[in-house]
């Protein structure tokens, strides 16, 4: 059950990165999807991500969470993934017609937490809190 727990999040955070609403806001892995001719991206630079060394650096994990996602697809030696389907392009105006910007956040909240708070009012696929740094 542990192990199905974390594919699981494994296959969520990867299918987050490779979302509709992240890659319309990700240049650094917009980037690499251009640079490759058939859009993969290596995936040991998405297992380099901060989120995803949190939740595992076991590659072979990564590897089967991409194996049973319906929106990404690998390489057939494994060392690429990309969507299997494209990205849809949306105008700007449409972004951030559905987007909103929350002010005065308490320090330190989680974006499970804001998702949850959220939720209500619509679907939420996307959340970007600012990095903080902190004083000393």
């Amino acid at each position: 059950p542990r192990i199905k727990g974390l594919l699981r999040k494994l296959q969520d955070q990867l299918e987050f990165y490779f979302g509709d609403s992240n890659l319309l806001k990700d240049r650094f892995l917009k980037q690499k999807i251009s640079d490759h001719p058939e859009s993969y991206v290596s995936v040991d630079v998405i297992a380099s991500f901060n989120r995803m060394k949190s939740l595992s650096s076991d590659r072979n994990l990564i590897i089967q969470a991409i194996n049973k996602s319906q929106l990404l697809e690998l390489s057939s030696d494994e060392k690429w993934v990309r969507r299997s389907i494209p990205l849809p392009s949306l105008p700007e105006k449409e972004i951030d017609s559905r987007t909103i910007y929350v002010e005065n956040l308490p320090a330190g909240i989680q974006h499970e937490k804001l998702k949850r708070l959220f939720k209500p009012f619509g679907t939420v696929t996307y959340v970007s809190l600012p990095r903080h740094k902190l004083s000393s």
